[in-house]
């Protein structure tokens, strides 16, 4: 085909189809956000962290987690130096729910 001569319907739609390949990788891509359902209860989508602690305190584990927690972190709660001569052996929960 040369200049002189028309295109054809078909010749025509390949041609823009062609242009419409070339702009679209031209183009930068962007991802389309991703929709989640939002319910607004516990059909949502939750962090590990959220349901393990949601299961926790539902179960009565919590305050001995929270327990454990402070055993295993005692030198770095009271500096080493005082960890080596003075060790927690249990935790008590006041009546107000603290330890």
């Amino acid at each position: 085909m040369t200049d002189s001569t028309p295109e054809t319907g078909g010749d025509l739609a390949r041609t823009a189809l062609a242009r419409a390949k070339a702009s679209a990788r031209a183009a930068p891509t962007k991802k389309a956000p991703v929709r989640r359902p939002q319910y607004g209860d516990d059909r949502d989508p939750q962090t590990v962290d959220k349901v393990m602690q949601g299961w926790l305190r539902d179960h009565g584990y919590e305050s001995q987690v929270g327990s454990g927690s402070l055993i295993a972190r005692w030198p770095e709660i009271v500096g080493e130096a005082l960890a080596d001569h003075v060790v927690p052996d249990s935790v008590r929960e006041t009546d107000d729910g603290r330890e």
